[in-house]
């Protein structure tokens, strides 16, 4: 489960990027009066920022459920010892 928590961090890292750039592109192109291109870029730049927050929630999710079943094992554990059933 880690391991993928990090692959989708790292994701998410080269996404953010990705719209840093773009976000840079759309103050170059708006500098040019261009109503079109800036139409365009921005329409760019919230397609980006939707798939970055669809990632941060992936990414939430994911790490909820590694912690919920975590705790769930340490539960399942405590109940067996206080029912004399402790398994090494």
């Amino acid at each position: 489960m880690n391991d993928q928590i990090e692959q989708m961090i790292a994701l998410l890292v080269g996404e953010i990027e990705e719209l840093e750039k773009l976000e840079q592109l759309c103050d170059e192109v708006y500098k040019t009066g261009n109503q079109n291109l800036i139409g365009k870029s921005w329409i760019a730049v919230e397609e980006k920022r939707l798939v970055v927050e669809e990632l941060i929630a992936k990414v939430n999710s994911d790490r909820v459920k590694k912690y919920s079943d975590e705790w769930e094992g340490k539960i399942d554990q405590i109940i067996d010892q206080l029912s004399g059933c402790s398994e090494p």
